[in-house]
């Protein structure tokens, strides 16, 4: 299990570890595949547009609706979507007319050794309720 601190990832510029799957957006030739797309919007920043008006903007959108709304491009380069990997890691990843099916961005501390004995004990697959047992020690 490979883990890399990623610090151009997150549309809000924090850094994030990120493991490294091949069916993820982790992996550079499914990333580059990706059409960059902000629909989810959870970690959209509001800004004030030279008209005046409010609006909201990611730098996971779309590079020319960024800059329109004011970004600056090279604040786009390397931006994954965390809020459409993120859902798809729980099974609620976007499917989009054309088929494409968003796929998951599986994000991590750099502490895996409770990853470990969890897949010891209960193989690849385990529920929330499992992890919390784990937790609390049970």
């Amino acid at each position: 299990l490979a883990i890399h601190t990623d610090v151009k990832a997150s549309p809000t510029t924090f850094p994030i570890k990120i493991v490294e799957l091949e069916n993820s957006t982790s992996n550079p030739e499914l990333f580059a595949a990706r059409v960059k797309l902000c629909d989810l919007g959870y970690l959209r920043s509001p800004v004030q547009l030279a008209s005046g008006r409010i609006d909201y903007r990611c730098a996971g959108e779309p590079e020319l609706m960024y800059v329109k709304k004011g970004g600056d491009l090279e604040d786009t380069l390397g931006r994954k979507c965390l809020c459409n990997g993120l859902m798809a890691n729980i099974g609620l990843g976007q499917h989009r007319l054309s088929g494409y099916v968003e796929p998951p961005l599986v994000t991590l501390g750099s502490e895996i050794g409770g990853i470990a004995e969890m897949a010891a004990r209960y193989g690849s697959e385990w529920s929330a309720k499992d992890v919390v047992a784990y937790l609390l020690g049970d």
